[in-house]
């Protein structure tokens, strides 16, 4: 699905996973969502490093001349 959703990482999730959260450029969070009023947050339980994934967006240049 595509829009916006707050992550809550409480203070244990954060120093279980302290190494993703200080360090990756982009993660995958796992965990339980709620939705009220229109506003959805994502309850974190996991936190996954995929700064590995960025490479696969990478293009080469192109010489337009």
């Amino acid at each position: 699905e595509t829009g916006m959703a707050n992550i809550v990482i409480w203070p244990d999730i954060a120093e279980k996973f302290r190494q993703e959260v200080l360090l990756a450029q982009i993660v995958a969070i796992h965990g339980k969502i709620e939705k009220k009023d229109g506003v959805i947050h994502v309850i974190a339980s996991q936190i996954a490093d995929m700064s590995h994934q960025l490479k696969a967006l990478a293009t080469n240049s192109r010489d337009f001349h």
